[in-house]
């Protein structure tokens, strides 16, 4: 009797879980994606600034219609600016200096999340010993008075920091009480009374894929891995073990190649691999880091394309600096793009060069070969370009069949150029601002990542793995402003490339800041192919249509085309294919067919 006394539990997850009552990282309310509603409210307000300095603006130019009501107005509009929207203006710009997002809500969430993660990697140092998890020692707290005091006291402070947090829905911190909780139930060996087990496989017919006591050993597994690593913080993990570095293949910066913050990467094929003699140019987007095209061994477009013996050139964007925030998309969509190629060409004089285009990078490559293939008309000359790989590219942009509709949404309801322009003049677009923009179209993307990266932790070497991309995902570049608003207005919005009325700059003077006709594509038989995901919010498969429209469409009941022609590829599959092995496998062999035929 005494026995049986001293291991009756007096703690149970659904008891501990009790005390919290309902915090923001419950989703009470079933959202299906992030609500940042403090930081939409804000923007809100300061919208509502702005609109009410324009305002007294308007009353302060013309004493002649306002009289005395125009100095009043100039003093009042002084008075804003100087005690409301400068400090906005200068703490928003310090924040993108120095790599931080402008929001302070979002700052605040993440250093909540940092201190959630101590805290669990604290509490399960209690349990842990000797790498492994301590079966005893659990049973032992679970069943004590002390124990349970214990176990409180760290529910106190987890209620603590979920209270504070500022955004409600599929959050990270979500993921991370569903982590906590999963462990509440390996320390009591106790389910909880809902049935729900956080981290539980699920068959297809949604039962449980093993019994109880299996998902504890799993779970442990989990929990003792991650506690190994210290890798309870995602971000932090992948900071701390990148050390900022990401990316295998080697690569030397070609000379004279660098214009503003982009440069020309051209990367080194390794020995013993016979060159198959066609070069590809890479284009990647304004606002990724290019790494996601060369994460690590086994996930690199890069390293699989130098296997088959490509020469690889890739235009790096770079963190564009001050001096790119008033530059236009023309810039980067046709002069980067044609100093770049001019460079390959010289290098590479008769060999056959392909270029390659990955998300907005595709769309700039694709808007670039339309005027290029134009400039190549007005000559009467042979175009140098007869192959487009394009990679998750949108090119149609409305609110219905494109895909995009929930994203134009955002952009009408939400979006204010010039209030983007008013605060990051000088400094461009952090990262942290067009996620905001993704959140709306992609379904709790952080949660699902977190908690992604938790359900594969079975062991030490998986979760290492991941670092390079949970680095990536966490750390994009600044976008240059103006071009950040013309991408936003031209192609969003006015979908302008579509309907051939996107203008950019020609050394002819006959096409020079005129429209770009598509059908110049078509015209000299370029062949496109598009790699595209049915799965894929960002470039939805509707957007990606560049081979559909444009180029060497081949009317298949004329037989077998003798010259290479456009492909049109669709799997099941989201915006990032190249990290999973088996959606890059199958990309390297269709591109390198198509650009072998």
């Amino acid at each position: 009797m005494n026995k049986h006394r001293e291991y009756e539990k007096l703690v149970n997850p659904d008891e501990l879980l009790k005390l919290m009552k309902t915090t923001p990282a419950d989703n009470m309310e079933g959202l299906e994606r992030v609500n940042n509603w403090k930081s939409k409210q804000a923007a809100v307000n300061l919208k509502n600034i702005y609109n009410f300095t324009g305002m007294l603006e308007t009353f302060e130019s013309y004493p002649h219609v306002f009289g005395p009501l125009s100095f009043i107005a100039g003093m009042q509009k002084a008075f804003v600016e100087t005690y409301v929207t400068n400090p906005i203006e200068d703490e928003a710009g310090n924040a993108t200096n120095i790599g931080n997002t402008p929001d302070s809500f979002i700052r605040d969430n993440e250093r909540i999340e940092r201190e959630y993660a101590l805290l669990t990697y604290e509490l399960c140092d209690f349990f842990i010993d000797n790498n492994t998890f301590d079966l005893n020692l659990a049973r032992k707290i679970s069943s004590s008075p002390s124990g349970k005091r214990l176990l409180e006291l760290f529910i106190s402070e987890f209620t603590k920091l979920e209270n504070q947090y500022h955004s409600l829905g599929l959050t990270p911190l979500k993921a991370q009480k569903e982590l906590m909780t999963s462990l509440l139930i390996a320390i009591t060996e106790t389910p909880l009374k809902s049935g729900n087990l956080p981290f539980m496989k699920k068959n297809k017919d949604d039962t449980e894929a093993y019994s109880f006591q299996e998902y504890l050993t799993n779970v442990r597994t989990l929990l003792l891995n991650l506690y190994k690593e210290n890798a309870f913080d995602a971000k932090g993990y992948s900071e701390r073990v990148t050390k900022g570095k990401i990316g295998v293949a080697q690569y030397k910066v070609v000379k004279g190649s660098i214009k503003q913050s982009s440069k020309l990467r051209h990367y080194l094929r390794p020995k013993g691999i016979k060159p198959n003699g066609k070069v590809l140019m890479i284009v990647t987007p304004l606002i990724n880091m290019p790494e996601i095209l060369d994460l690590e061994r086994g996930k690199s477009v890069v390293a699989a394309l130098l296997g088959k013996g490509y020469e690889i050139y890739m235009v790096d964007h770079g963190d564009s600096g001050p001096d790119e925030s008033t530059l236009p998309i023309s810039f980067y969509a046709k002069t980067i793009l044609d100093f770049h190629l001019d460079i390959v060409k010289r290098l590479h004089a008769n060999q056959e060069i392909i270029l390659v285009g990955y998300c907005q990078g595709g769309t700039m490559t694709i808007s670039f070969m339309g005027r290029r293939a134009e400039e190549f008309l007005a000559r009467n000359e042979k175009i140098d370009i007869k192959k487009v790989v394009l990679m998750a590219s949108p090119v149609f942009f409305d609110d219905n069949k494109s895909g995009h509709g929930q994203m134009q949404k955002v952009i009408k309801t939400i979006y204010d150029p010039k209030i983007i322009e008013k605060l990051f003049k000088g400094v461009n677009v952090p990262a942290a601002v067009i996620q905001e923009g993704l959140n709306e179209i992609q379904p709790g993307s952080f949660y699902k990542i977190v908690k992604g990266f938790y359900e594969r932790s079975f062991s030490q070497e998986m979760i290492r793995d991941a670092a390079s991309f949970l680095y990536w995902i966490y750390h994009g570049t600044k976008f240059p402003t103006k071009t950040h608003t013309e991408w936003t207005k031209l192609f969003f919005i006015e979908n302008q490339l579509f309907e051939n009325k996107l203008c950019l700059p020609s050394p002819l003077e006959k096409l020079n800041g005129k429209p770009v006709n598509m059908d110049s594509l078509r015209k000299l038989e370029v062949a496109i192919m598009d790699y595209r995901g049915s799965r894929d919010p960002i470039s939805p498969p509707g957007s990606c249509v560049a081979s559909e429209h444009w180029g060497l469409i081949w009317d298949h009941t004329k037989g077998k085309p003798t010259t290479p022609v456009n492909r049109t590829i669709e799997k099941h599959m989201g915006h990032v294919f190249v990290v999973s092995k088996k959606f890059l496998d199958e990309f390297i062999e269709e591109a390198h067919d198509f650009c072998q035929s």
